[in-house]
């Protein structure tokens, strides 16, 4: 009768204890839940004050101006969520890519200019420096390029005949700028939102 007991005992002991843990996963879901929604309160917040003080500080003076502008702002943060998330995938930028990949050699004149513009660029230096970030041996950053189109005559080839004084469009990508250097892609994904 006693190890009948015993058994029973152990066995809500083991029933209790697997209900315990699941109430505790349940908090710890709904902790997480109500942590997450904070943070997005407090990014649309930041957002908020962020657009009233680079518009019109008269804003602060109307009742409700932060519900006034929530959802508004909560759209813009949205549509840049989706706008970062659709940035195509990161591109290696060396020598050995300069010389095999048509897209790193299109953006640059040449390897010199990808190096120039690395030195040239003040927050680059001030992440290297850094003692977490000396040494790293690979930069994500996002490149801003202003281009220009213009239509040049050039020579073509059709079939066996050289053709010259044909009409083409000429690209030259210019203004390099780099923004939100990092260690990582998904921090640099993370800057920009």
């Amino acid at each position: 009768m006693t190890e009948k007991r015993i058994a029973e005992a152990s066995s809500l002991r083991g029933y209790f204890q697997e209900q315990w843990d699941q109430l505790m996963r349940l908090l710890e879901a709904q902790s997480q839940k109500r942590e997450a929604r904070l943070a997005e309160e407090d990014r649309l917040d930041e957002a908020i004050e962020s657009i009233v003080t680079r518009t019109d500080s008269r804003m602060r003076a109307l009742t409700r101006y932060k519900t006034r502008l929530r959802e508004g702002a909560r759209g813009l943060l949205l549509h840049i969520d989706n706008l970062v998330d659709e940035l195509p995938d990161a591109l290696l930028i060396s020598k050995d890519t300069f010389l095999q990949d048509p897209q790193v050699s299109t953006f640059f004149s040449s390897i010199e200019e990808v190096n120039e513009l690395c030195n040239q660029f003040y927050d680059m230096h001030d992440y290297l420096i850094t003692p977490e970030h000396r040494g790293a041996n690979e930069i994500f950053f996002i490149l801003f390029l202003k281009y220009q189109e213009k239509t040049v005559l050039g020579s073509e080839i059709q079939g066996d005949i050289l053709l010259r004084e044909v009409q083409q469009t000429s690209v030259t990508f210019f203004g390099h700028q780099l923004l939100a250097p990092s260690v990582t892609e998904l921090e640099v994904r993370h800057a920009l939102k």
